[in-house]
């Protein structure tokens, strides 16, 4: 689920589902074009790899009801 997203500065974070940790989310990790946003509480599912920093999404995709 996305915990917070900041809409100026294009990126957040995600709370994984099974160990609660935070995953860094930067908008480019949303498919589609132009500048993409996702609301906090969204629930989504992504693509867990690593970064420079720790771990990132990709391809963060809103799930299904």
């Amino acid at each position: 689920m996305v915990r917070w997203f900041d809409l100026q500065a294009g990126y957040g974070a995600i709370a994984r589902d099974d160990t609660g940790e935070e995953v860094f989310l930067l908008f480019t990790a949303i498919p589609g074009e132009g500048y993409r946003t996702i609301a906090p509480s969204t629930a989504v599912h992504f693509e867990l790899a690593q970064g420079p920093s720790g771990p990132v999404a990709r391809n963060v995709q809103k799930s299904e009801p």
